[in-house]
């Protein structure tokens, strides 16, 4: 699962992938599961937390500003209570 630091106004930004297991996609519901299906992307810092679906190809590997871009375009999302953040717990946000 590749992962960046992006720092963006003048917040320092964690974000990688998400790809959901077939279970979780069965699961999916709602306008939103259409672009999630596909997986996501997750922009997290220590005030709030983003979403984007789908994972745009080779976002990895992007300019800061290209990923800056889609950073503010992401969907503000809550982040779960009572479990650590980060991209080594996340199982499907």
């Amino acid at each position: 699962m590749p992962m960046r630091i992006l720092t963006w106004g003048e917040r320092e930004w964690t974000v990688w992938d998400v790809f959901p297991t077939f279970d979780a996609r069965m699961r999916m519901t709602g306008e939103s599961a259409d672009l999630l299906v596909q997986g996501w992307l997750v922009f997290e810092c220590e005030a709030e937390k983003r979403r984007l679906g789908p994972v745009p190809d080779g976002w990895d590997a992007l300019a800061d500003d290209e990923l800056g871009t889609l950073l503010d375009s992401a969907v503000h999302v809550q982040p779960r209570t009572g479990e650590p953040a980060g991209p080594l717990t996340e199982a499907g946000d």
